[in-house]
């Protein structure tokens, strides 16, 4: 359901903490799967399964958003058991008990001597001894998401963090020095989220925000995996195939294989997808050697082990690719969420001006009303507006009927009361043909179905009377919130706001009952954006970094417009009766 994270044991086991199944895999070596512990039944049309906390054996354990895993050099699987602020602790044969109490850990890693590394989203950098004693670590980090641990050398260990504002490193998890954000091209490095280190110079990383996988050695940034927008954030989907056109959704877990090749829980995409073919060979600074005094950030860099030498520049030997491999699906547990905040208050009708004048077209002029979920961050190709009108005329024949024209109206920040108003303000106005009214849980307040849905209804009889009276056909739309959906939606966003767990679940039925209480037609968008969701080729509908449509979720809802107006032939004299 939600792969977060990889670890891996001495024998090639692969082991999988599924946040949304509540669940612990295990991929034995042949690609067999199997579930060694949690239970929960599913929730949100089967893409989420309702958390809990109990030990026992197997199918009697509960987690709630298992996000980090790892294996103890005493060969026991210790699990960041996220909402339920604990660690874990799994026998190999699926026994479960509580190892420490925490707040929001997320990660995890060992060192060689058996102290475990917690990344602790409320508490920050923890450390635990083999003896369970809880120290927290003195690193500059806040909000930690990931951790990761090289020690393999005399000397103490490598301690790399992840969190929002970049990377921190630390030699002995004692202070410690952030990273730059800019490669040394001045590019930025990406958002790193969950880390693997490669030696004590060099780690791979995912980066939910961008859907991609980079490598970092010192302050050389390089995709490995993705397709990073840095306008947009949107180059998320599912694509094997060589580096420069695989593609990722909400990449989170990450693991180093002795042989090269890197595994990733491909969140969003539900699977575990294999880098492999990334040649490491780093150029050696000479200079740098001769002045180098080893302090831990001026990194020199280690040519891996190879047949030839170090070049002079980094090469690529051969294609990257990234190759999916089977996982099981099923369920898992859940945080209780703060309860939904009420719309600040609105603008009236009369903030907003009225449509321009028609000027003499004889065009069919569909308004299109909402908030910034019908325009945001866009162009005009790539609108829904734009995506409708274009639709709509292609499908229409080229004689008898008007072309039609389509003229978006952004409210913003207006409830669903104050857009009633506005179109009552504008129903005699002769400015629109026919009207869209887009509706989502920023047109309406927070809070119980009682408290929203009737004003709700209200305001629609309201706009429906005022265009009926002039006889312009009135259709309306209503869409989820990412927060009303599964987690691999504006999931780079949910982990910031530590809000992984669906939210708002019983909204849906509400939106049913106002839609269900006009007489104009209607669009209910759950099922296309959940059917997109149960996708296996899922591409996001959501932006990584906030509740705005991504180009192909705007595709997705003009499409579903277009339809419904080829459906309605508003443009025809008998529609407007």
């Amino acid at each position: 359901m939600l792969p977060a994270a990889l670890a891996l044991d001495r024998t090639g086991n692969i082991y999988v903490a599924d946040a949304a199944a509540q669940r612990i895999r295990v991929i034995a070596p042949n690609g067999m799967v199997r579930t060694i512990a949690g239970s929960g039944s599913s929730i949100d049309h089967g893409l989420w399964v309702q958390g809990g906390y109990r030990d026992g054996r197997g199918a009697q354990a509960q987690f709630s958003s298992p996000s980090g895993i790892a294996i103890g050099p005493d060969g026991m699987i210790y699990v960041a058991d996220t909402y339920n602020g604990r660690i874990r602790r799994v026998a190999q044969d699926g026994t479960v008990s509580t190892f420490a109490v925490l707040a929001r850990p997320s990660a995890l890693a060992f060192d060689r001597v058996g102290n475990l590394y917690v990344a602790d989203r409320t508490l920050g950098m923890q450390r635990i001894s083999p003896g369970g004693v809880i120290s927290a670590l003195p690193m500059s980090v806040s909000n930690p998401f990931g951790v990761a641990v090289w020690d393999r050398s005399p000397g103490p260990p490598v301690v790399v963090a992840s969190d929002p504002q970049g990377l921190v490193y630390s030699v002995g998890g004692s202070g410690g020095v952030r990273l730059p954000t800019l490669s040394e091209a001045g590019r930025p490095i990406g958002t790193p989220f969950q880390l693997a280190m490669l030696d004590g110079d060099t780690a791979v990383f995912t980066d939910v925000r961008t859907n991609t996988v980079r490598y970092l050695h010192g302050d050389a940034s390089v995709l490995v995996g993705g397709d990073a927008r840095e306008d947009t954030y949107e180059g998320g989907g599912f694509r094997d195939g060589p580096m420069e056109r695989s593609l990722f959704d909400a990449p989170m877990g990450i693991i180093a294989l002795s042989d090269g090749s890197f595994l990733v829980a491909d969140g969003g995409n539900r699977r575990i997808r294999r880098i492999s073919g990334f040649d490491r060979r780093q150029i050696i600074d000479a200079f740098q050697l001769a002045e180098l005094e080893a302090p831990p950030l001026q990194l020199v860099a280690t040519p891996s082990p190879g047949p030839s030498p170090a070049p002079i520049r980094t090469t690529r030997a051969a294609p990257t690719t990234a190759t999916a491999t089977p996982t099981a699906a099923p369920a898992i547990p859940t945080a209780a969420p703060a309860a939904p905040t009420a719309v600040p208050a609105a603008p009236t009708a009369a903030t907003f001006p009225l449509p321009p004048p028609r000027n003499g077209s004889r065009d069919f002029r569909v308004l299109y009303v909402g908030n910034s979920i019908i325009w945001w961050d866009t162009d005009w190709a790539h609108s829904i507006a734009g995506i409708v009108e274009r639709t709509v005329d292609r499908a229409l024949p080229a004689q008898g009927v008007p072309r039609v024209r389509v003229v978006p109206i952004r409210l913003q920040g207006a409830s669903v009361t104050a857009m009633a108003s506005y179109l009552e303000e504008i129903a005699n106005t002769g400015l629109a043909d026919a009207v869209i009214l887009h509706l989502n849980d920023g047109t309406v307040a927070g809070g119980a179905e009682q408290s929203w849905v009737p004003p709700a209804v209200a305001a629609l009889r309201r706009a429906h009377l005022a265009m009926r009276s002039s006889h312009v056909p009135l259709l309306i739309v209503a869409n989820p919130i990412p927060l009303e959906l599964g987690p691999t939606e504006d999931t780079w966003a949910k982990l910031l706001g530590d809000a992984l767990v669906p939210q708002y679940l019983d909204r849906e039925d509400g939106w049913r009952t106002v839609l269900a209480s006009t007489d104009d037609s209607a669009i209910n968008l759950w099922p296309a954006f959940y059917d997109e969701l149960r996708s296996p080729a899922h591409r996001p509908i959501f932006s990584t970094d906030d509740a705005h449509l991504t180009d192909y979720g705007r595709e997705l809802v003009g499409n579903a417009i277009a339809a419904e107006l080829l459906r309605l032939h508003p443009w025809t004299a008998a529609a407007r009766r």
